[in-house]
């Protein structure tokens, strides 16, 4: 009996079965609370060194384009780590930089993922879209229960909070609660399209692809309340684009188009109900569209932020002194309200100048126009929208600040782009 359950783990680890409990954790986790990330993170490293301590001297091509790549995210991490060297609060710094170890973790343990994860990606896409699913319709319930009370024995329904009753349970940081709005918009997005790639998977059965369908539809009913307007432009952008594409793909143009018009049409007239969008219509004080953009937040810090960036153009100024260098310049624009909030730069191309300079952003961007060309050259569809989705929100939001940015791009960079090399196998098999 010994011999046979020390048979089953070594089978186990030979065919990767611990890092891809890992990665299924991480996927599972990463929609509801991303605090337990650091842990899964450990797990999936000291699982891949059992599995691959053997092999540890193979060599790894630099034409192996997981290798190529992860050859990018590294070259960048390790610049931005030699920003320590120029950065007056080295303590931050360093903080920062541990932080951001995910950047090349993920990286690390997906160059050579293991045989069930290769096999699996598919699987851990949708177990991803589900997790997010089940943590909207968890944050639907919990709204739903905080605005419920018994008065004199009777339920009163209330949706806003009694000591703050401009807020409302149903509508942004109350209804995500436990993630930043920017960023489980973004996972919404990105579920949507793995949700609606299934229902077109004409292998399964037809309940299972209208549950698909029907899931697709919650998560995108769920923007409205989520309320990002990160996440609202980007859907009126990516889902029109994706149905575009995919009816192409079909051979069915005018179906495509009339599709398409009318995802476009449904989309803007739910979302310009949403309360943050229509802070933006022209009304009587204010005369046009674009005066009430300049009253946000953000054009005071995008401001700020590249009169920081002029002064340190090539080499930034440090990981550890990007934050108070933009509070400087909050102070000294007399923003007071981002001075005391200390905002960053809510832009990750700015951060990235901010923080490494041109040469980070240049390395940076040479990381996304590879993974561009993988995605075109291996027609990726789930890929190319992945890369649109962080894309957008990189516009807008600082994303790889978070260990929840970091962790969504990093980790979905590396198991895309091995979905890409199983669909290479799967059509030369054909």
């Amino acid at each position: 009996m010994l011999n046979y359950k020390t048979l089953n783990i070594r089978d186990l680890i030979k065919r990767g079965g611990l890092t891809f409990f890992s990665c299924l954790l991480a996927v599972i986790i990463l929609p509801a609370h991303v605090d337990f990330l650091p842990p899964v993170m450990i797990l999936w490293l000291i699982s891949w060194i059992l599995e691959n301590h053997q092999s540890f001297r193979k060599k790894w091509s630099i034409k192996d384009p997981v290798v190529l790549l992860f050859a990018g995210f590294s070259l960048y991490f390790a610049w931005y780590v030699s920003g320590l060297l120029y950065t007056v609060d080295i303590y931050n710094g360093i903080l920062l930089i541990f932080r951001r170890l995910s950047f090349v973790i993920f990286p690390f343990v997906l160059i050579t993922p293991g045989e069930l994860i290769k096999r699996k990606v598919n699987v851990l896409l949708k177990v991803f879209s589900l997790s997010a699913l089940s943590y909207i319709l968890f944050s639907f319930g919990l709204a739903l229960f905080r605005s419920l009370y018994i008065i004199n024995g009777s339920i009163s329904f209330n949706p806003h909070p009694l000591e703050a009753d401009y807020n409302n349970y149903f509508f942004g940081t109350d209804f995500a609660l436990l993630q930043h709005p920017t960023y489980l918009a973004m996972y919404v997005i990105f579920s949507i399209c793995i949700t609606v790639e299934a229902f077109f998977d004409k292998k399964l059965q037809s309940f299972l692809r209208i549950g698909w369908l029907l899931s697709g539809i919650v998560l995108l009913i769920s923007l409205y309340f989520i309320s990002s307007r990160t996440g609202i432009i980007s859907a009126l952008i990516i889902i029109p684009i994706y149905l575009i594409i995919k009816f192409k793909r079909l051979n069915k143009w005018w179906i495509s188009g009339l599709i398409a018009l009318a995802a476009a049409t449904l989309l803007t007239i739910l979302f310009l109900n949403n309360e943050r969008i229509k802070y933006y219509f022209p009304d009587n004080s204010v005369s046009s569209v674009m005066e009430k953009f300049m009253l946000d937040n953000r054009v005071p810090i995008w401001k700020s932020s590249i009169n920081v960036i002029k002064h340190n153009l090539v080499l930034g100024v440090g990981a550890g002194d990007a934050s108070y260098e933009l509070q400087k310049e909050y102070l000294r624009e007399g923003y007071s309200e981002m001075y005391y909030n200390n905002l960053n730069a809510h832009d990750q191309y700015l951060e990235i100048l901010l923080s490494t300079g041109l040469i980070g952003l240049l390395i940076f961007a040479w990381i996304i126009s590879y993974m561009v060309y993988r995605a075109i050259k291996r027609r990726n569809l789930i890929f190319g929208l992945f890369l649109l989705i962080v894309l957008i929100f990189f516009l807008f939001e600082s994303i790889l600040n978070r260990i929840a940015g970091v962790t969504f791009f990093a980790l979905f960079s590396f198991l895309l782009i091995h979905i890409d090399e199983k669909n290479i196998l799967v059509r030369t098999s054909d």
